[in-house]
């Protein structure tokens, strides 16, 4: 007896609000007017762009072993076998990632030691937390 009442409010909730957005010229949202869907949008953050050459950032560590592991390193995943001409892992661990890094002055490589969510600045060879 119950279930015949909240069907039915159920079935004019939807069609109110069927009704409602086809009677507005904006079927793209039932809850938002057109200028508050505006101003949501003017409000989001902007998106990640390409990672910057300057900054080596590492997501995170999925460790399962020496050798078995996997990490995610400018927004891409690495595992043992993954390796590039300017960037070289050395170690992994559950904890931390340490790398060789050759500058961008061709001078000797450097050795860091990053942990997760934390970024490296090639121009001012600082560490610090987050993704910059």
């Amino acid at each position: 007896m119950i279930a015949k009442p909240l069907t039915l409010t159920l079935a004019l909730c939807l069609a109110t609000i069927a009704a409602t957005a086809a009677a507005s010229d904006q079927a793209a949202s039932p809850f938002f007017t057109a200028e508050q869907l505006q101003r949501i949008d003017a409000a989001a953050p902007p998106a990640l762009g390409a990672p910057s050459p300057d900054l080596i950032h590492l997501g995170a560590v999925l460790y399962y072993g020496p050798d078995n592991w996997a990490l995610w390193l400018q927004g891409e995943r690495w595992t043992p076998e993954t390796d590039r001409p300017d960037l070289h892992i050395l170690a992994v661990t559950p904890e931390q990632v340490r790398l060789s890094l050759t500058p961008l002055d061709d001078g000797p490589a450097l050795d860091i030691t990053l942990r997760p969510h934390q970024s490296y600045n090639r121009v001012t060879q600082t560490i610090s937390e987050g993704r910059l």
